[in-house]
């Protein structure tokens, strides 16, 4: 357990595989919204791949998976599982480095997202991306 000084102990679930992130995604939609952040590794100045996943729930539960031990098939099908979740219009969520997340999900899978951000959003996703600022 993590403890937060603004919300509390947390309680931090970590996952080894695809299956148990499965698990994790419909407990994400039982509570309709949740918190997103990818850590990435670069390889070589355009590339970038997940390292790190950590999705938090209302109830303070924070899952975290390090990529690097799982095996490629496994990074491929999670990420598979993050493209679905920013599809999932239903699902709220808060999206640390939203842009960022968005071009190595997209990397990783190799597809197109179909996630559309609100109008008056996008021109600070454009500004954070070109400029770094948060």
């Amino acid at each position: 357990m993590i403890s937060s000084p603004e919300i509390g102990p947390l309680i931090e679930i970590k996952i080894h595989s695809q299956q148990e992130w499965r698990y994790a995604f419909e407990k994400i939609k039982t509570y309709g919204i949740c918190g997103l952040t990818l850590g990435t590794a670069e390889i070589g100045s355009l590339v970038h791949t997940i390292d790190i996943i950590s999705i938090a729930l209302p109830d303070k539960t924070v899952y975290i998976s390090d990529c690097s031990k799982l095996v490629q098939r496994d990074v491929k099908g999670i990420a598979g599982l993050l493209a679905w979740l920013l599809e999932q219009w239903s699902i709220k969520k808060v999206i640390y480095n939203a842009w960022p997340t968005l071009a190595t999900i997209r990397e990783e899978t190799g597809r197109k997202i179909d996630a559309r951000w609100p109008r008056q959003a996008a021109p600070s996703l454009r500004r954070c991306c070109t400029t770094g600022a948060s």
